[in-house]
């Protein structure tokens, strides 16, 4: 006999034992009669949850990203990777963490990473011209100063040779003002 086997089944179910494995007997699971549920207050009725809130959105895609992928990758064997890599995915997989959400994360940070260091790029550039054109001016004072100090010396000499010498005199000693790198004087 296929008699239907359901927890739901409005026929009685014939067992060969006194007790069912729940621990009810046999004559009380015999009856075609429902069994009653507890009378609950209107209260209770009134507070309780209407629906069952949805689970949050696979937080686990949320939480893991390409970083926590290059800390995981960091720690394991460098050998074989081809196998470790399809036991890790296999591993994120049964844990609700796409692959594919890992990969675009990746794309997104390869994306900032290059903006960032283009942006760098640019910065060191026009700081490379700021430091060319500093030496091309500290290039062009060097100049004027060796030019300065070469026809001061001359003008001291012709001074020296247009006046009188005097025994007692001492001999015109070179301007105090010269700077300190100044050693390249004829």
């Amino acid at each position: 006999m296929n008699a239907p086997m359901g927890l739901f089944d409005k026929k009685a179910k014939k067992y060969d034992g006194d007790t069912k494995p729940n621990g009810t007997s046999e004559e009380a699971h015999h009856t075609s009669q429902p069994v009653p549920m507890p009378d609950l207050p209107a209260t209770a009725m009134a507070s309780a949850p209407q629906s069952v809130p949805e689970p949050e959105p696979q937080r686990a895609q949320a939480d893991y990203g390409i970083n926590k992928m290059i800390e995981l990758m960091r720690m394991l064997p460098d050998d074989n990777m081809e196998l470790v890599v399809c036991v890790v995915k296999t591993t994120l997989e049964s844990a609700n963490v796409k692959v594919s959400t890992i990969i675009n994360d990746a794309v997104r940070k390869q994306s900032l990473l290059e903006a960032r260091m283009e942006a760098i790029s640019r910065e060191i550039a026009a700081l490379e011209e700021e430091v060319t054109t500093r030496r091309r001016a500290i290039a062009a004072l060097e100049a004027d100063y060796k030019e300065t100090s070469t026809v001061k010396d001359w003008l001291v000499v012709a001074e020296t040779l247009a006046t009188p010498k005097q025994a007692a005199a001492p001999a015109p000693v070179a301007s105090d003002a010269t700077p300190a790198h100044a050693d390249d004087k004829k």
